[in-house]
């Protein structure tokens, strides 16, 4: 049975190379969703690539600028809520943070809350909360 990832931060250098190991062992993981901050074209150049249909914008203002203008057959959704709903989900397994610095916090706190198994890509999201 495929495991189920998500990528956070998937325009990122982090993001990109587990986009491709993703692809090379897509007998064993099937990927659910990919998300980005601002990088709309990229995120959809790569949701196109890898057949992903859900993308997540985290900037709020450039997701409702590109609310309307998101190519079909991607689902998409746009603000912090959505990454921790995207990774609290029963179908998610996996759970890649590559976003930068700090603000991998809560995606990270709220997918290990869930269950998930995180890989976890900076040392940000690990120090700069204390304990």
């Amino acid at each position: 049975m495929k495991k189920k990832v998500v990528v956070l931060g998937a325009t990122g250098s982090i993001g990109q190379s587990t986009l491709q190991v993703i692809e090379k062992f897509s007998s064993q993981f099937q990927l659910l969703a990919i998300t980005a901050h601002r990088q709309s074209d990229q995120l959809i150049a790569l949701a196109q690539k890898y057949s992903v249909s859900e993308i997540i914008i985290t900037d709020e203002d450039r997701g409702r600028e590109l609310k309307h203008k998101i190519p079909s057959p991607f689902k998409f959704s746009y603000g912090q809520e959505a990454i921790l709903e995207l990774v609290q989900r029963d179908e998610v397994d996996i759970v890649v943070n590559g976003i930068v610095g700090s603000a991998g916090y809560f995606p990270t706190k709220h997918s290990l809350l869930a269950g998930k198994r995180v890989a976890l890509a900076n040392k940000e999201t690990m120090v700069a909360y204390g304990e």
